[in-house]
């Protein structure tokens, strides 16, 4: 007599109830919401210990990051302490879901590739949980179309808009993976919870997680940005990276440090590349009548001097008063006057004129590194 075999046979479905908690949509939660897949499995006191945990550390090292006094060290010591805690919420839910399986409804679950597991690693790297479920063409396919699109969204950066649009696309990428992961699964059984609700949450994972979020921070709340020349020296040294506001519903004022793309006229010859973007100080706003001697600034019938510490005088500058009489370098509304703190190092608007309010880009407000130099920017 033939003895049947264990071999996995294509699509097999298991009884809905043998498999009363799926580990791996757990850990899918608990990437989304931590604690959400405690909460699935129904261990609601670790759920909530778990997000006031992870969340409390990640709203810790957002403040200590972003506010203007906050300390960068401890930013990365509330996130380092809030990653390990959410790796360690990742493999609780997985746990607390098996558990609620009981040793029959585990047995029942290994017997066949887990389709579960399958969207997670398709939801790591598109493509890998095809390869998982030995699919490899579709996989090889969705991996090859991944990388593509993630190179060409490195490359392509004429916008943030532009930008955050190839994200999704290859966050959709990925979801489309996540999709086809679970069909093509061998062990494929009925959905538990209903598989429109992981389509819900697949997608959010990889919308929220990925292009939304940094399009949220990078183009609406903090933005940052290296200075590569020493020309705001003593203010911001050479290689500093520093956290900035973008420059969106304020116009400039005098004695504010900005960042901006330079006009044509500051560099001779064509550009082929992206240009970076400057550090310079506003000297002058629109109406203001600017004269340039040498290297000295007179702005309004007033010279722009330095102060004991060899930078510019602020209370100086915003202290300017108003033009007593307009002059044929009176600027135009939309254009600002920019100078280097370090005046005699600095290749500014005295050598390429005036420039166009419509190149500001940021105000910077903080230094985040290196350590050493970290902190409030006057």
């Amino acid at each position: 007599m033939i003895q049947p075999t264990t071999q996995e046979q294509p699509n097999e479905a298991l009884p809905e109830s043998a498999v009363r908690r799926e580990p791996w949509v757990a850990v899918l939660y608990t990437w989304l919401i931590p604690g959400l897949g405690q909460w699935y499995a129904g261990a609601t006191r670790n759920a909530a210990m778990y997000f006031l945990l992870v969340t409390g550390f990640g709203a810790a090292a957002a403040y200590f990051m972003f506010s203007a006094a906050g300390s960068p060290v401890a930013a990365l010591a509330c996130a380092a302490a809030g990653l390990g805690l959410f790796v360690r919420a990742v493999f609780d839910a997985f746990d607390k879901a098996a558990a609620a399986n009981g040793v029959r409804g585990e047995a029942q679950r290994k017997l066949h590739k887990d389709p579960w597991l399958a969207v997670f690693l398709s939801l790591l790297f598109p493509g890998v949980g095809q390869m998982f479920n030995r699919r490899m063409a579709p996989g090889i396919a969705f991996l090859g179309l991944w990388l593509g699109a993630g190179m060409l969204e490195r490359t392509i950066k004429s916008s943030l808009l532009t930008w955050y649009l190839l994200s999704v696309f290859t966050a959709l990428i990925g979801f489309a993976a996540c999709l086809h992961a679970w069909y093509s699964s061998p062990g494929l059984r009925p959905a538990q919870p209903p598989l429109r609700t992981l389509a819900f949450v697949v997608a959010a994972l990889a919308l929220l997680r990925g292009p939304t979020a940094v399009f949220a921070v990078n183009g609406f709340l903090a933005v940052a940005h290296q200075c590569r020349t020493g020309a705001m020296r003593p203010t911001i040294e050479e290689d500093d990276r520093v956290l900035c506001v973008p420059a969106r519903n304020r116009a400039p004022r005098r004695g504010d440090l900005v960042v901006f793309l330079p006009p044509p006229a500051a560099f001779p010859e064509p550009q082929s590349g992206p240009v970076p973007p400057a550090f310079k100080r506003v000297i002058a706003v629109g109406g203001d009548s600017v004269a340039v001697r040498g290297n000295r600034i007179i702005v309004n019938g007033t010279a722009v001097t330095r102060n004991s510490g060899a930078a510019l005088d602020l209370s100086a500058i915003r202290n300017i008063g108003a033009p007593r009489a307009r002059t044929a370098h009176t600027l135009a509304p939309d254009e600002i006057f920019v100078a280097g703190d370090d005046l005699a190092n600095s290749f500014d608007s005295r050598e390429y004129g005036p420039v166009p309010v419509r190149n500001l880009r940021a105000y910077p407000y903080k230094i985040y590194w290196p350590p050493a130099h970290a902190g409030p920017i006057q």
